[in-house]
């Protein structure tokens, strides 16, 4: 395979794995917000639970006041109905008052003492009237409170219902943030898994690259080796060479023979010196 298509591989492999990665850091950042969530709504849960406790005991004493007050009342009705006439001591006093009047301005004997008959049968009932007006006060009294600890029972038994339901709502939004946390650490659980598989296939393209550029590195350095050799040879063979053409003129420059400009740049180049030759 080329390594330039390689290289693309690698690339995208990496572009792969970042945007993993990136998912996953955004994944971890919603799943430390669902935490704070989470704990959040758990204190509210129980600070409501601490008032819903509170409640229930307001609610408690406010419902055993109410039994109080019914029992209360219920004594006080049955005394009541034990009257039989019911009569107002106020108005029997009026009626007394009013007979005793009339009792002075009769003249006749007869009424005289039918108004005094009648008077007395109406102070005989007098102290009855009294029990019953007593009973009467303590049944509208009674029924007063009943209605004013019923009411407050009543009143408790709301406050109570309201403040469960604040804590029911924390506890389920407490619940559903958990929940959501679960599902998400499920999901960078995967996605860890899949960022560990895409950096190893990066890697591996990776190291296939870098063993093709060894393995180029490899051939050039031995290439250059070879032509580094190559090129020591011929230059030696040149060397020679050169050596022995500039024996050939040397020896015909000593036989007292003429060379050329061209000779004497071979003998220059072979370093030989004619000017040591002559003397």
């Amino acid at each position: 395979m080329e390594l330039d298509e390689l290289k693309k591989q690698r690339d995208k492999a990496n572009s792969a794995t970042k945007e993993t990665a990136s998912k996953n850091r955004l994944a971890i950042n919603d799943l430390k917000t669902l935490f704070e969530e989470a704990k959040k709504e758990k204190s509210e849960r129980d600070k409501a639970n601490s008032e819903v406790a509170k409640a229930k005991k307001e609610r408690q004493a406010a419902e055993k006041k109410a039994l109080e007050s019914k029992a209360k009342l219920d004594t006080a009705s049955a005394k009541l109905k034990a009257f039989s006439a019911g009569e107002n001591p106020l108005k029997i006093q009026s009626q007394i008052e009013e007979l005793e009047w009339l009792q002075q301005t009769e003249d006749s004997p007869v009424k005289e003492r039918a108004l005094s008959k009648k008077i007395s049968e109406l102070r005989r009932k007098m102290p009855e009237a009294k029990e019953f007006e007593t009973a009467l006060k303590e049944f509208k009294a009674a029924r007063e409170e009943a209605k004013a600890t019923n009411s407050q029972a009543k009143k408790m038994r709301e406050e109570l219902g309201i403040k469960a339901g604040e804590s029911e709502k924390h506890h389920q939004a407490w619940l559903k943030a958990m929940k959501n946390a679960d599902s998400l650490e499920g999901k960078i659980q995967d996605g860890f898994k899949e960022l560990g598989e895409k950096k190893s296939k990066a890697d591996e393209i990776h190291t296939q690259i870098i063993g093709i550029r060894n393995s180029e590195r490899q051939e050039y350095q031995t290439d250059h080796q070879q032509e580094r050799q190559r090129q020591s040879q011929q230059n030696q063979k040149m060397r020679q060479k050169v050596s022995q053409k500039a024996q050939d003129i040397l020896e015909k420059f000593q036989s007292g023979k003429k060379i050329s400009l061209e000779e004497m740049m071979v003998l220059k180049e072979a370093g030989v010196s004619l000017t040591k030759q002559s003397t």
